[in-house]
């Protein structure tokens, strides 16, 4: 025989109105037969006179979670308990009975703790779909609680606004199935009540992705604004906002935003840093269609943009080197064109035709100056830019280096970085040892000894 969860609310003192009328209901209880209790409050629920009654109601609940709670072939009956419970509270706003008898509450811990445990199981046995259904029983009876200020009673906590269990989980379980509407019900109760706690943060992260897939910026940034509200030191709320903004705006908008945030200065380390690596890793299709000009705005803008992260936050160690690197890249630039110049002046040299004739040699020394000159006048405005950037990317590089040394438990892309930052630093300094060579003695001494001490250290990280 079955245990039923019954207590005998007669031997407490439990007095209820026309109880000739529940005598008999009364009486089955105590004796276990809660079938037959059943059969007789379902005939009492038939009955006109009785159906406005609110301990009619009561007692339907009591004797339907029993049922329930007992042996799962009644498991039909979860829904019925809870919407008699509903009735009941409906019916006697005051709540006479479930709050003055202790033992009424003890039909609430049934229905909650039943469709619980149901819920788990199912959710444990991968049935995903009985265990969503489960979670919003067992949540919905708590809510009907704490909607009627009774969640004190019975050990449940008092100052619940929610079950957070049966939400957060349920939630979880919905998205197993891609419920996407029972998601966001379970999730609205966390959002509408602000409910934090490091437990719950993905309820905020796994729907703020929900919306950036479905681009609804609007309820994205619902979201992410709670996300920063209750959770203001996770950075996982810029680097999704950053997400949605770089899957889903063109290079143009992005840069307008860039420029506009950074004057108001809005952004923060991380945003910069974000801006950085979406200047530099532009689709090939998308930078094969900018001219020269607008691809090197993009990537000195990069270069500020790291820049700013690595002072915002110095232990950004990689941001000081991809600001190193890619000055070094421009600088390579400048320095490659003015090679080819230099090729190109030594090629018209070797190839000047060797005239004994003095006005004809004449002519041909006039010639080959003419085409010589604007070679080595472009070379002259390129040393500029090229000394300045080599100046820069030493400045960022050796900021990255001395940051990733001095850092203790490096990565391998830590050690990658440091070994590839000493490699570039030394043809810099290389560089800069032959530009002053023959013109400025200690500097030629201060890059050559920097240019040994980095060309030493090639593969020691």
């Amino acid at each position: 025989m079955k245990k039923y969860v019954f207590i005998a609310l007669a031997m407490l003192g439990f007095t209820i109105t026309q109880a000739q009328k529940f005598d008999n209901l009364q009486l089955l209880m105590m004796q276990n037969k809660i079938d037959g209790a059943k059969n007789e409050i379902d005939k009492i629920m038939r009955d006109k006179k009785f159906q406005t009654n609110p301990e009619v109601y009561m007692w339907a609940t009591r004797i339907y979670s029993n049922l329930y709670y007992a042996d799962a072939k009644y498991d039909a009956l979860g829904d019925s308990a809870q919407m008699f419970l509903e009735k009941y509270i409906s019916l006697d706003p005051t709540q006479k009975i479930i709050k003055e008898v202790d033992p009424e509450i003890a039909v609430v811990q049934l229905i909650y703790a039943k469709s619980f445990n149901n819920a788990i199981n199912n959710y444990n046995d991968k049935k995903f779909s009985s265990s969503v259904r489960y979670f919003k029983s067992s949540a919905k009876v708590i809510q009907t609680m704490i909607d009627s200020k009774l969640e004190s009673k019975g050990g449940f906590a008092k100052g619940w606004v929610i079950d957070t269990s049966s939400n957060f989980y349920g939630l979880i379980a919905a998205e197993q199935i891609k419920d996407t509407a029972t998601m966001l019900m379970f999730a609205e109760r966390f959002f509408n009540n602000k409910i934090g706690g490091e437990d719950y943060l993905d309820v905020y992260r796994v729907v703020a992705s929900m919306y950036m897939s479905q681009k609804d910026e609007t309820n994205f940034n619902r979201i992410i604004g709670l996300g920063k509200e209750l959770y203001p030191k996770n950075t996982i709320w810029e680097e999704m906002e950053f997400d949605y903004f770089n899957t889903t705006y063109s290079l143009t908008e992005k840069m307008a935003k860039y420029l506009a945030d950074d004057a108001a200065g809005k952004l923060s380390a991380l945003q910069y840093f974000q801006f950085g690596a979406a200047f530099v890793n532009i689709d090939k299709d998308e930078k094969d269609a900018m001219d020269s000009l607008t691809q090197a705005k993009f990537s000195l803008t990069a270069i500020d943009a790291f820049k700013k992260a690595n002072k915002l936050d110095p232990s950004n160690h990689t941001a000081a080197y991809n600001a190193g690197l890619l000055s070094y890249n421009k600088f390579i630039v400048y320095d490659d064109r003015i090679a080819t110049n230099r090729r190109r002046m030594q090629d018209i040299n070797a190839n000047k035709p060797n005239e004994k004739d003095p006005k004809k040699k004449a002519a041909v020394e006039a010639q080959t100056k003419a085409q010589i000159d604007p070679l080595r006048k472009q070379n002259e405005e390129w040393e500029k830019p090229a000394m300045d950037f080599a100046s820069e990317s030493i400045e960022w590089l050796e900021k990255a280096f001395n940051g990733f040394k001095q850092k203790e438990n490096r990565s391998r892309q830590d050690n990658s970085l440091l070994n590839k930052s000493v490699d570039f630093l030394a043809i810099l300094y290389g560089y800069k040892r032959d530009k002053a060579r023959g013109k400025d003695e200690k500097a030629f001494t201060l890059y050559e000894a920097k240019y040994k001490e980095f060309d030493g250290l090639h593969g020691k990280f």
